[in-house]
């Protein structure tokens, strides 16, 4: 099961910026360009298979039995910014109103993992890749429950984005903009695609 336990307020595209594309002089759309700049930024991220502005997400695994007597666990949505935790118990987990159980295994406290270091360290329960594009946790552990907490995206800065992921986004709001007011659908923009092609993730199973 995945989460997003937190995402930033910052937008992928700045309301200036669209209102310049757009060439607008006026506030009375400022609310609704907003809306249209968080749709397009979300639905970027769908077809890309990525997080864009930072993201805190929690990933939750049950391990079953397995001939090697480890786990591995794909993060979704990169680019991986930091592990912040790994949770491991033994067991599915009690629901909350439930007898108390003990304590999760908490493992680390501080990130094992920093796209600025490529740290990349091991402790006697799991691994973590140091790739960022495709970041895994190797759990060494059977018929148990993991919890993984990480942080994913380009940045919390709008200028962190690739400028054609930027540029595609923009596109997207003048479409949705200039055809607010049409009952049916809008044309998808070739052009949106050939910007997004080269940075979408290709799932290979």
């Amino acid at each position: 099961m995945l989460t997003l336990l937190e995402e930033s307020q910052v937008l992928a595209v700045s309301l200036k910026k669209a209102k310049n594309y757009l060439r607008l002089d006026h506030t009375e759309d400022d609310e609704n360009l907003t809306l249209l700049i968080r749709a397009a930024t979300y639905a970027v991220e769908q077809a890309l298979g990525r997080s864009l502005m930072a993201k805190t997400w929690q990933k939750t695994v049950f391990i079953k039995h397995t001939r090697d007597g480890t786990g591995r666990i794909t993060l979704p949505f990169p680019p991986l910014i930091d592990v912040l935790s790994v949770e491991i118990k033994t067991g599915y987990e009690r629901p909350p109103e439930g007898p108390p159980d003990d304590p999760p295994q908490r493992i680390t406290k501080s990130p094992m993992y920093s796209r600025q270091s490529g740290d990349f360290r091991q402790s006697h329960r799991y691994l973590i890749s140091k790739d960022k594009m495709v970041p895994t946790v190797v759990v060494h552990g059977m018929n148990c429950t993991v919890k993984v907490k990480y942080t994913a995206g380009y940045g919390d800065r709008a200028s962190m984005l690739p400028p054609s992921i930027r540029q595609a986004i923009l596109i997207l709001v003048a479409d949705m903009y200039e055809n607010r007011t049409i009952q049916s659908c809008i044309p998808a923009n070739a052009f949106v695609k050939l910007l997004l092609a080269p940075y979408r993730i290709v799932s290979l199973a």
